[in-house]
């Protein structure tokens, strides 16, 4: 919504960036726009861009910005240069949008686009307009989705959920990119990438691009966990574990040094399991009784395994020890993630689907049986359509109960079919012509 201008500040004798709002302007973009002026002003870090002044002419208002004499964004110098000069810009980019984490901002459209680079490699970030602080007024609605789908974070639909894990997210997506040349999830629409990215584990850097050290995939996936108390807790925490990295130093994610005799001890430790599902949870141990200091081995399901209604269930798991293997046997495949993540992809038909669940850590060896009720995936009058004469039952617009009613994923929202033509409205079951209109509910 903005423009910038290359001005000369007759005052200070400095040339500056001034922002004004580009044409007409409602009531809540004035206010948002003086609040990132507000917002900006009050944070003072190398690594942010510096406001000058602020204010208001005519009823126009306007930010005065430092200039960047020869900058260039962040997205200009992610694929260019060594990959070490490339985690430098990306450190220093954590430790500004640190420095507003400390004061209670969070940026919220942290991208490789609204971060600067000068010729001589000094980082800002900038374009703080979509910013929340705990204390200037939230002036988003409710309802609002703000942010660049490429970069928002799973959580960041759910304003209440918005942290500055929300940015750290933004930073891992960056980092993916510095480290594998592309983003974690390739999608043809925004509503796909928005899926994508609610419903599946960011691969592992290191198995998209063999060579990609260990330690800095194992940075990027904590960077990019879906739940955000996995997450770095702020960028401050990314840019130390980034600098450890830069300096040589163990970051938070390295793995401790043992020695080789405590090798041995921990492998002789291990015991086998038996399984058993109950309200999500399958606990694996030994037919025979355990040894009394060996911990259990476990595999926890993130959700109760209820009956479903889709004709493909995504289940996902961890394993503790997170090196365990877990395979299937019956239709349908499993995905091993980063720290004992497993996720299990099984077509579902209505009645009771059964699998053996098959756990494997060293020689030893359980398994278990997995049963899961398919219910019917569509209601009644949905199935009595022609398939040619259906409304498309994409991923993110299923049929809902009620007739001519689809439910939205992302959110619930109630939309009907509305009915075009004279013809239609004689034989309301007739869906070849249709369009959408939404239903409060």
């Amino acid at each position: 919504m903005g423009v910038v201008y290359r001005a000369h500040d007759l005052e200070a004798g400095r040339d500056v960036a001034l922002k004004l709002i580009r044409g007409r302007m409602s009531e809540p973009q004035r206010l948002r726009f003086l609040r990132e002026g507000q917002l900006t002003a009050a944070l003072n870090h190398p690594n942010l861009v510096r406001v000058h002044a602020s204010g208001e002419v005519a009823g126009m208002p306007y930010l005065v910005y430092e200039l960047v004499p020869g900058g260039r964004t962040l997205k200009d110098c992610l694929f260019t240069g060594d990959r070490e000069e490339r985690l430098r810009l990306l450190r220093d980019t954590a430790r500004g949008l640190g420095h507003a984490h400390a004061h209670g901002v969070i940026h919220r459209d942290v991208k490789p686009a609204n971060v600067l680079v000068d010729p001589s490699g000094h980082v800002r970030v900038a374009d703080f307009g979509l910013a929340l602080s705990d204390e200037v007024e939230r002036l988003t609605l409710t309802a609002a989705v703000m942010g660049t789908p490429a970069y928002m974070a799973p959580e960041q639909t759910e304003r209440d959920r918005n942290g500055p894990w929300t940015d750290v997210w933004a930073l891992g997506i960056m980092l993916f990119a510095v480290l594998t040349g592309q983003r974690p999830f390739p999608a043809d629409s925004g509503t796909e990438l928005r899926l994508r990215t609610r419903n599946e584990d960011v691969p592992a850097p290191a198995d998209v691009a063999p060579g990609v050290p260990s330690e800095l995939s194992e940075i990027c996936l904590k960077a990019l966990a879906r739940d955000p108390a996995q997450r770095y807790p702020d960028a401050s925490a990314l840019a130390a574990d980034l600098d450890c990295y830069l300096s040589g130093t163990p970051s938070s994610v390295a793995p401790p040094k043992r020695s080789h005799a405590k090798a041995i001890g921990l492998a002789v430790l291990l015991a086998v399991g038996a399984l058993s599902v109950l309200a999500g949870r399958a606990w694996l141990t030994r037919s025979a009784p355990p040894v009394a200091s060996q911990p259990p081995l476990v595999l926890t399901f993130e959700e109760p395994l209820e009956p479903i209604r889709s004709q493909q269930v995504r289940l996902r798991a961890s394993l503790d020890p997170p090196k365990a293997k877990l395979s299937l046997e019956g239709p349908g495949k499993v995905r091993r993630g980063a720290r004992g993540r497993v996720t299990l992809d099984l077509p579902l038909q209505p009645g009771l689907n059964e699998w053996v669940l098959v756990l494997e850590d060293g020689d030893r060896k359980a398994r278990q049986p997995l049963r899961i009720e398919g219910l019917t995936p569509w209601p009644a009058w949905y199935l009595r359509l022609d398939e040619a004469k259906r409304p498309p039952a994409r991923d993110f617009l299923t049929p809902a109960k009620e007739i001519r009613t689809y439910r939205w994923s992302r959110d619930g929202s109630l939309f009907a079919v509305s009915i075009r033509s004279k013809e239609e409205r004689a034989n309301r079951q007739d869906m070849s012509d249709v369009g959408f209109r939404v239903v409060l509910d």
